[in-house]
């Protein structure tokens, strides 16, 4: 485990900065359904991303994407604060941090749980030294069992 206790959260231009022990973590709500969720083990975040074309924040390649990137505002969401959690709300979604040992879920308005992290595994690094973030989808997803909601979720978790 790379990533295993809160220390403080800080509210940035467009979301919040999550400082733990070994890196931050940003958040980034972009809509009532997208959060975007990225870790720094450097502790910064350079922006440097062919993939996303909507974005609520500066680029290195906006000039490159110059008539096709379009720069949404992010939503400023207010959290609550427990002595064992941190809990985001959108109209959509809640996303649940848990402090120790730090671990997402995320649940869809009805209370389903449609997306969580293993704790004691949700961020780790491998033989190369490849930081990687570990769910219990990943585990379903290799048991077979993984629904098309779910894995829509995950797949925008991943990429934002």
């Amino acid at each position: 485990m790379l990533i295993k206790n809160f220390r403080a959260i800080n509210k940035s231009d467009n979301g919040y900065i999550i400082k733990c022990d070994n890196a931050d973590i940003m958040l980034v709500f972009l809509s009532d359904d997208v959060i975007r969720v990225r870790v720094s083990f450097a502790r910064a975040f350079r922006e440097c991303s062919y993939a996303l074309i909507t974005t609520a924040w500066p680029d290195e390649l906006d000039n490159l994407f110059a008539g096709e990137r379009a720069r949404i505002n992010a939503l400023n969401i207010d959290y609550q604060e427990s002595e064992k959690n941190l809990t985001f709300t959108t109209k959509t979604l809640k996303l649940v941090m848990n402090k120790s040992p730090l671990n997402f879920a995320l649940y869809n308005s009805e209370g389903t749980c449609i997306y969580r992290d293993l704790p004691e595994r949700s961020f780790e690094r491998d033989q190369l030294g490849r930081e990687k973030k570990i769910s219990f989808t990943d585990s379903a997803r290799k048991r077979g069992i993984l629904t098309k909601n779910l894995d829509a979720c995950e797949c925008l978790l991943k990429t934002l």
